[in-house]
């Protein structure tokens, strides 16, 4: 059952959810101007979630590892590196011999099982502490489902070196579509609100998006985050998600489920102004195909369900695991992105799909 969320002071956006129970997601948003359908999209999202509950179904148990596959323990995920707390669970369980994997394949098609308790969403009391949720994605293609999904996971990557390493973000202000100039005006009409893009860099080639909604009241801060590799596409989806994320902080405090101190808005504030730079930033846009994009992520694809489309999860030994809890593991790449210090902790911001 799918319903339209109030407007929350935009109705030019609309947010549609695809009701499983009291959560905001799975949910999408659209501006009126957009060539997209929403209900669809909303439905994707949920195709998506659903799947990911069920991926452990591909669990399989490697007693006698065969070395014609490659079997991996990824050492970026040791917990030798560590945001803010250990859990012993999830210590214990990495030097343990646990046989649970799942069956992955890499740019050239070559089989590899990565564990399971890393790589998908698993149930509670079988998983580890850390968000397993990101690298998801439905569609209708598969090549698309696996560019969405290799996307979100670069997104994360980029927001978490913004974020723990105060890698400098760049002022958007230039754009070749006056669909992005009626979005931004019509968030900021009357001056209610203050919406600014700006671009996380990164080595791939990629637009990383992130947009900005400041309110004088709640929600103060808004975050939404968009990448792709045509400018355009990676603001818009930006802009979606954002409004999305202010209309579901919104849903969400009205049903009463959001703790406001979690929230760090003067703290997320005061970071915007410490890395942003007003000079725009030069991209190199490489144009790596899926392949390419593949190998030098280090991503790799499972495919969870090949009904009604194809919903595929992309595991990245290399990229960082979102740092959506204090527990996650910090990867030498997050580390390494800057020379700047490492700031632990977490940013809570409540993401509404498009």
């Amino acid at each position: 059952m799918q319903i339209k969320v109030p407007d929350y002071g935009l109705p030019n956006f609309l947010t549609v959810r695809d009701v499983i129970n009291g959560s905001f997601r799975p949910v999408a948003t659209k501006y009126i101007g957009e060539n997209k359908n929403v209900s669809e999209d909303a439905h994707s999202e949920y195709l998506e979630v659903q799947d990911a509950d069920l991926s452990c179904k591909h669990v399989v148990t490697l007693m006698n590892r065969n070395t014609s596959y490659y079997v991996h323990r990824p050492i970026d995920m040791h917990p030798c590196w560590w945001n803010l707390n250990k859990v012993s669970s999830d210590v214990d369980w990495y030097n343990s011999d646990d046989n649970r994997y799942v069956k992955f394949v890499d740019w050239n098609n070559e089989v590899h099982f990565f564990p399971a308790a890393i790589s998908i969403v698993m149930p509670k009391e079988k998983g580890l502490s850390w968000v397993t949720y990101s690298g998801y994605s439905h569609d209708k293609k598969l090549e698309k489902a696996y560019l969405k999904a290799i996307y979100e996971l670069i997104e994360r990557d980029d927001f978490a070196a913004w974020w723990h390493k105060s890698l400098n973000i760049y002022l958007v202000d230039d754009w070749d579509s006056p669909l992005i100039s009626e979005m931004m005006a019509y968030i900021q009409e009357g001056k209610k609100r203050r919406c600014q893009l700006f671009q996380i860099p990164n080595e791939w080639g990629l637009y990383t998006i992130m947009c900005i909604i400041e309110s004088s009241i709640f929600p103060q801060i808004s975050i939404g985050l968009g990448t792709n590799s045509i400018k355009e596409s990676a603001i818009i989806h930006a802009i979606d998600e954002c409004v999305g994320s202010y209309k579901g902080l919104l849903f969400e405090a009205f049903h009463g489920r959001i703790n406001y101190s979690e929230l760090n808005s003067r703290a997320v504030a005061k970071h915007i102004i410490k890395t942003k730079v007003s000079t725009t930033f030069s991209n190199s846009i490489s144009n790596l195909n899926l392949e390419e994009l593949m190998k030098n992520t280090e991503t790799f694809f499972a495919i969870i369900n090949s009904q009604c489309g194809y919903t595929v999860k992309a595991f990245s030994t290399k990229l960082q695991p979102e740092t959506l809890v204090d527990t996650t593991p910090l990867t030498s790449r997050l580390l390494l992105r800057t020379n700047r210090p490492l700031i632990k902790g977490v940013i809570k911001r409540q993401v509404g799909s498009i």
